[in-house]
């Protein structure tokens, strides 16, 4: 839904308690699902949120993720 979102040209809004470890961990999946690299993913959201992705099972999930489509 997010990706449709994206792609429609709309804007989305991403945040969970802290604002890093779950919303990091989505904006990480979105860019793999746009075609990022998995570790290129982890690093521009980190880029962008000093402290994202904050565990390592959030980083594990995100390097095991399968693209949808």
């Amino acid at each position: 839904l997010l990706k449709k979102e994206l792609t429609a040209g709309k804007n989305i809004l991403l945040h969970c308690w802290g604002g890093k470890g779950r919303a990091g961990t989505v904006a990480s999946i979105l860019l793999i699902e746009f075609g990022e690299d998995k570790n290129e993913a982890i690093n521009i959201v980190r880029a962008k949120r000093k402290g994202a992705i904050e565990s390592k099972a959030q980083e594990e999930f995100i390097l095991n993720y399968r693209p949808l489509a």
